[in-house]
């Protein structure tokens, strides 16, 4: 029976992938090991200075002082312009995971709200005044035939999950979600007597008519425009205005014929509808007056 491995399997650090993040492991390293090697040289030189006698090796390695210093200030050079390009590369790296975010956010922001307009779209098809439009080119709509029409009934059952009847509502939604997926790509797969890639060019083509905005604009044109007059502006019963479009009082023999011409002694009621225009705007006043 093979024996359980103890050692787990070491994981690769971002750094070793990064073949820039490398180059600065090792120019760090040879600078640190290069001042170490330069630490030691001024040792031997100062005991030098001193009076020490050096063994033959340490003065061999005093005579390379020189070379060890120009070695230590080129590879900080070296590290200095590394770091630089580094940190070039890292702004980078972070401003194009930036903007790879932004466009994926967008594209994320344009695939709901496409999703949306289809389901406001299907659902305004569902209308029978709206149907019989495309069916003549009504308000500029394009022209539908009855299977245009079957197909997105059809298409709006399986873009539209149900928790009514006995099928499991999660595979519902899973099936619905994949079928709007294939209509957003434009998929060249057959579905409803079609393929996604049609049906998508035909609610395009019906999206882009024009056909709501032209139904909308037409019934906002056939609505009445009421004007709320305020009582302080209608003109009072007793005013000039009203009393002008009065009819001319009657003489005495004149209410005589009225009064051979109708029964007297009955209750008549007198209705004046004024109608006085000003500003565009239209005030009516009714009084009334009982006379014999």
């Amino acid at each position: 029976m093979p024996a359980a491995p103890t050692k787990q399997e070491s994981k690769t650090s971002p750094e070793a992938m990064d073949p820039m993040k490398q180059v600065l492991i090792v120019m760090d390293k040879k600078v640190r090991n290069l001042e170490k090697r330069k630490g030691k040289l001024d040792g031997y030189k100062e005991k030098k200075d001193s009076g020490t006698t050096l063994e033959k090796d340490q003065q061999l390695a005093i005579e390379k002082y020189g070379e060890v210093i120009q070695n230590l200030e080129f590879a900080r050079e070296l590290q200095k312009h590394f770091t630089s390009l580094a940190q070039e590369a890292d702004r980078y790296v972070k401003k194009q995971a930036k903007k790879e975010k932004a466009d994926r956010q967008g594209m994320e922001v344009k695939r709901i709200g496409d999703i949306l307009r289809y389901q406001n779209l299907l659902d305004a098809m569902g209308s029978e005044k709206v149907r019989s439009d495309f069916q003549t080119g009504k308000h500029g709509a394009v022209v539908l035939t009855e299977e245009n029409l079957k197909q997105l009934d059809d298409l709006y059952k399986l873009l539209s999950p149900s928790r009514e009847g006995e099928s499991n509502y999660a595979e519902e939604l899973t099936k619905a979600s994949e079928h709007f997926a294939s209509l957003l790509d434009g998929k060249d797969k057959p579905v409803v007597g079609t393929t996604y890639k049609d049906l998508k060019v035909l609610i395009d083509l019906i999206d882009d008519c024009g056909y709501f905005e032209h139904a909308m604009q037409e019934e906002e044109g056939h609505e009445s425009e009421f004007v709320v007059v305020s009582t302080t502006e209608i003109p009072e019963a007793d005013s000039a205005e009203v009393q002008a479009s009065l009819p001319p009082e009657q003489t005495e023999q004149s209410t005589e014929q009225s009064s051979t011409a109708t029964p007297s002694n009955n209750e008549a009621f007198f209705l004046i509808l004024y109608c006085l225009v000003h500003e565009n705007r239209c005030w009516c006043v009714i009084t009334s007056d009982l006379y014999n």
